[in-house]
């Protein structure tokens, strides 16, 4: 995840994601000693914008679209840290 906030920053670029409603967990996965894989639902408003001319690059600031995406957190309960996010094409 840090890489890819790197990259866009690299680049100028900032992702904003808001109203989100979540439809659903699923999957859960233990893979390790205190770390787990979920799949998330949810619906946002989802959109990348240039740094430098504030104009939208890619997405939406009006419509909600469909997302699918395992999240993999590490840690105890009480300190979860996400370690990876895998995004999948509805």
């Amino acid at each position: 995840m840090k890489k890819i906030l790197q990259k866009m920053s690299d680049k100028g670029q900032i992702n904003h994601t808001r109203s989100v409603v979540l439809d659903g967990i699923m999957r859960y996965k233990e893979v390790k000693d205190n770390q787990f894989e979920v799949d998330l639902y949810f619906v946002a408003i989802d959109y990348l914008v240039s740094v430098n001319s504030g104009q939208i690059i890619a997405g939406n600031t009006q419509e909600r679209r469909a997302f699918k995406q395992r999240w993999t957190f590490s840690g105890q309960k009480g300190a979860l840290r996400v370690e990876k996010m895998k995004e999948f094409k509805i």
